[in-house]
């Protein structure tokens, strides 16, 4: 697994390996339901942008996804793949 040095705001983590990058948005969530307040409209924006910036500069040539992870009180975990959003 590689790690890359990225200032971008909105990306918790960066993860790369071979030729896929994985860009991950992290939620805690108190109670299920908050899941549609946890990212505003401006926060996905921001984070689609950092994501096609990426895509289109550092890692022309790499599989990359943008996803969204919920880990609620019981530390379950949902992803969400924003890149289809």
């Amino acid at each position: 697994t590689g790690q890359l040095a990225v200032y971008l705001f909105e990306i918790d983590f960066i993860f790369q390996r071979e030729q896929k990058v994985a860009i991950i948005e992290v939620k805690y969530l108190h109670n299920p339901w908050m899941s549609f307040q946890r990212l505003s409209n401006e926060q996905l924006l921001r984070l689609k942008n950092n994501f096609l910036n990426l895509r289109q500069t550092k890692f022309k040539s790499y599989d990359v996804k943008l996803f969204l992870c919920f880990v609620d009180r019981n530390q379950r975990i949902e992803w969400v793949n924003l890149a289809d959003y």
